[in-house]
């Protein structure tokens, strides 16, 4: 396998996931056309994810490769990937999706984010190198990043502030 064959494969999974969510929930089922024009929309998580690790590598530990701790960060995907496709199952086999998600998505999430963040701390204490102490501060640093650049992304798509109460209204 080449050197970022790995980073490109995990990279190309998580999105066609992502796409096959976005293709299955808004169709009911898996139709070309939608997983096409939905898996490139989200090459902004790629890029978040990106930044987050990088200002963990930058701020704690400059002697490591930003592309090879990414690499590795994203083979651990494997929470997400399967929650998400488990979210696509239910959309094809349960007779009413919307009952069956509403009362285990609060659950999967948890489960999910919890896994999730075990594994990226398990990234930063075995890959990067770090102490048990720095290791929290990069997972701490790292969400901290990627909710930056998300409400930011959300904030600039004019899709965040219009749903926030305003001052004076009922």
């Amino acid at each position: 396998m080449a050197r970022t064959g790995g980073r490109t494969c995990s990279a190309a999974r998580l999105l066609l996931v992502l796409g096959t969510l976005v293709a299955i929930t808004s169709t009911s089922r898996l139709s070309p056309l939608e997983l096409v024009t939905s898996v490139p929309s989200f090459a902004y998580v790629l890029v978040v994810q990106l930044a987050g690790i990088a200002a963990v590598v930058r701020a704690l530990a400059p002697e490591k490769r930003v592309l090879h701790v990414y690499g590795l960060y994203l083979a651990g995907h494997g929470p997400w990937l399967a929650a998400l496709l488990g979210v696509c199952a239910v959309y094809i086999f349960a007779t009413d999706p919307a009952r069956v998600l509403l009362t285990t998505a609060p659950f999967v999430a948890l489960v999910t984010a919890g896994w999730g963040g075990v594994l990226t701390y398990a990234c930063f204490r075995r890959v990067v190198g770090l102490t048990r102490r720095r290791a929290w501060a990069g997972l701490g640093l790292f969400y901290l990043v990627m909710t930056t650049c998300v409400l930011a992304y959300f904030v600039v798509a004019g899709q965040l502030l219009p749903i926030l109460p305003s001052e004076g209204a009922p």
